[in-house]
């Protein structure tokens, strides 16, 4: 599959969505997101998806759980407020970039909610972190990064986080 690469610059995107599930891989395009904001004028979208359920058969295969099993209702609540919470923590970092923004908390499937969303908001671009997985580790744990890519109604830029040995970052823009 072809891509039109383009320079990325901060006169560009006003309505960025940063999906975030907590880990460090999420939070390497920080960096990336800070040289995007334009101050009073990029809104930032924060968005954490709670999936529902261990439906999926790949962690069936990888797991004791059967498939369908629904988490409680008393995991799910403290999940929102945790993720909640974590949110609040991020959007104050990046408030103080100056950018407006705004969090939430969804409950489903992650690509389909962050697909939904980013329809619903008018977002202009995407920015998320990924593995980077292929073969048998992407068909084993699925790729929420490689379904946004491909669904998305904007330009997706995915962050690679830094190789160690490197201390590098890969990116990869799809418009």
């Amino acid at each position: 599959m072809m891509a039109r690469v383009e320079r990325l610059g901060p006169e560009m995107h006003q309505n960025i969505l940063v999906p975030l599930d907590g880990s460090e891989l999420a939070e390497c395009v920080f960096p990336h997101l800070r040289a995007l904001v334009r101050p009073g004028h990029t809104h930032v979208h924060l968005l954490s998806v709670l999936t529902l359920g261990l439906g999926d058969r790949t962690v069936a295969l990888l797991t004791t759980y059967p498939p369908g099993l629904q988490l409680s209702t008393t995991v799910m609540a403290r999940a929102q407020v945790e993720l909640r919470s974590y949110l609040q923590g991020v959007a104050a970092r990046v408030r103080e970039w100056g950018a407006v923004v705004r969090y939430e908390v969804r409950e489903g499937n992650p690509a389909e909610e962050i697909l939904r969303y980013a329809e619903e908001q008018g977002i202009d671009l995407i920015l998320m972190g990924t593995h980077g997985l292929s073969g048998l580790g992407r068909w084993v744990y699925g790729s929420v990064a490689d379904r946004v890519l491909r669904g998305a109604p904007c330009p997706v830029l995915l962050v690679r986080p830094q190789r160690p040995e490197s201390g590098t970052q890969n990116t990869e823009r799809r418009t």
